[in-house]
């Protein structure tokens, strides 16, 4: 997604089967995220977690 986009863009793109790799900031946001499917994350010390 490029800067600006809004959370029903990135719902959209979700819904269309992209994936979501958010990085550490402060996302003002409208609506909540819809993510339906498993997701891998990093914690801040590097380590992976599902």
């Amino acid at each position: 997604m490029k800067p600006g986009a809004t959370a029903a863009d990135i719902n959209a793109a979700l819904a269309a089967g992209k994936n979501l790799l958010v990085t550490p900031a402060v996302y003002h946001l409208s609506q909540t995220l819809q993510v339906n499917r498993s997701i891998l994350g990093v914690s801040p010390g590097g380590n992976l977690y599902c």
